[in-house]
């Protein structure tokens, strides 16, 4: 197998699994096309359980024009258990502000 055809499934493998560590994430950094994701906490909060789930934050950035999310949420669930609480968000906002993906607060 040549190498070009292992780069090849290695792409389609990480690109079939668009869970947690996705890489099909759209937006270029200041990209004036893609609307930055909102920094406010209760936006993600759809089920207003005090938490953002995967799925929550998922169909907001979708919302706002973003694909390929999983591993923007990855950035803030920073004890990787698939959950953000309000402290986690505000703790690793941050990034994805330094990135260019989300408003500053």
């Amino acid at each position: 197998m040549n190498s070009v055809v292992c780069l090849m499934l290695l792409s389609l493998s990480v690109w079939a699994v668009e869970g947690k560590w996705c890489i099909g994430w759209q937006r270029k950094a200041g990209d004036p096309e893609t609307p930055l994701l909102p920094c406010n906490f209760e936006e993600y909060d759809l089920d207003k359980n005090g938490s953002i789930e995967v799925a929550e934050f998922l169909r907001v950035a979708h919302g706002y024009g973003h694909e390929g999310t999983g591993v923007v949420f990855a950035i803030i669930d920073s004890n990787d258990d698939g959950i953000v609480m309000m402290e986690e968000f505000q703790q690793n906002s941050y990034r994805l502000v330094n990135l260019h993906l989300m408003k500053k607060c």
